[in-house]
């Protein structure tokens, strides 16, 4: 695997912060998992837009962050803010 410098003198602190990613994930809130712009179904217009959530297989149980952390990158993909700018309206 072709890793870049910064990648390379920080990979074993990736490593380990990546080994508690399932004690960080575990919660008891339902979430989509697979939050884009093209799962999201936008009816209405003004005050009455309302937002449907479509194509749920990859629902899990999880943190109630779970869905804006995993979004933040496709929402920066299609013009939106970046994810530091992102995160913090959630």
């Amino acid at each position: 695997m072709d890793l870049d410098l910064w990648t390379r003198r920080h990979l074993e602190r990736l490593a380990r912060i990546e080994s508690g990613w399932e004690a960080a994930a575990t919660g008891m809130t339902l979430a989509h998992g697979d939050v884009r712009g093209d799962n999201i179904l936008l009816v209405g217009a003004g005050s009455g837009l309302r937002s449907y959530f479509v194509d749920r297989p990859a629902a899990c149980v999880t943190v109630p962050w779970f869905d804006i952390v995993m979004m933040a990158p496709s929402v920066a993909l299609e013009g939106g803010p970046g994810p530091s700018d992102l995160l913090p309206l959630h």
